[in-house]
């Protein structure tokens, strides 16, 4: 009789378990899916959802979760997008979230993204790159300053350096960008192609040079001389320019000074001297900047 006892009490103890458990998951149901719903509630606070599939937004939900917002709303992006909704910084960062997922990005890789996004606008020490001299693709009292360590042959910087040129050509008083030369010893055209901007700066060339460089598939001596002939330079003063000792002790010293500030491969990016790392494509860099910008006058 105890026994038989002992098992209504201890079937009753899990239907009282169970029934709780449900009331938790449809209470879960009720609050938090609608909410994530298409077209509804956070996914309507979020630049670029129109754009993300089922898949998509099954990692983003964990992301959002997960990840705090570095600046504006002190809580996590989910949170930050409920309750704060009109928080630029957190629209910022979920549309990077967004752009990341549809990479192929997972949970965990956007989650480091989110980290070294953090890093790059909130560095513990920000670097002062000497700029003195150089030719600037903007405005040089633009608040958003960056700097490029970058090498002709690396093909990040094929793709950095010509959207970071688009950016200051079409929003001068926006931001401001510096070249300045870290050749990789691998690249065998590497040295070349370096002399070869630095005597085309000495003709007031730089950025024409610069430009048709990045724009060519290979950079064998006669592509080189191309572009030399394209942006209309006297040759022989080039060539000229190209051997002299002090051509390649600007390249030597604009190298070290990377080094010194720890860039290890190219292009390295600072932005306001803060070290950039991330995705190297237009609009991730214009969506850095522009948050920069936000950093400057006091909006984030």
């Amino acid at each position: 009789m105890d026994g038989f006892r002992t098992g209504i009490n201890v079937t009753t103890q899990f239907k009282r378990i169970f029934s709780c458990a449900a009331l938790v998951l449809t209470a879960f149901c009720l609050l938090v899916l609608p909410v994530w719903a298409d077209g509804n509630g956070i996914w309507a606070q979020v630049p670029g959802a129109e754009r993300l599939k089922a898949a998509h937004k099954e990692v983003l939900t964990e992301v959002f979760a997960k990840a705090n917002c570095y600046a504006g709303c002190p809580d996590t992006i989910a949170n930050c997008l409920k309750d704060a909704p009109e928080e630029p910084a957190v629209r910022r960062l979920a549309g990077f979230a967004v752009r990341r997922a549809l990479k192929g990005g997972t949970v965990e890789s956007i989650l480091q993204d989110i980290k070294n996004r953090a890093l790059s606008a909130y560095p513990p020490k920000p670097v002062k790159p000497d700029v003195s001299g150089l030719p600037a693709s903007g405005n040089p009292k633009a608040k958003v300053r960056v700097v490029a360590y970058s090498d002709f042959e690396c093909p990040y910087c094929n793709v950095a350096l010509p959207a970071l040129r688009k950016i200051t050509r079409e929003r001068p008083d926006f931001a401001v960008l510096y070249f300045k030369n870290f050749p990789i010893k691998s690249h065998k055209s590497s040295i070349p192609s370096s002399t070869a901007v630095v005597a085309a700066d000495k003709q007031g060339k730089f950025w024409e040079m610069h430009d048709c460089l990045y724009a060519k598939t290979e950079l064998a001596e006669s592509d080189i001389l191309d572009c030399a002939q394209k942006v209309g330079l006297d040759l022989k003063t080039f060539e000229t320019d190209r051997k002299a000792k002090n051509t390649l002790n600007r390249i030597r010293k604009e190298k070290k000074e990377g080094i010194s500030f720890d860039v290890i491969g190219t292009p390295g990016l600072f932005v306001n001297g803060k070290f950039y790392v991330g995705p190297k494509n237009y609009d991730d860099l214009l969506d850095r900047l522009e948050e920069e910008r936000d950093i400057v006058e006091g909006r984030q």
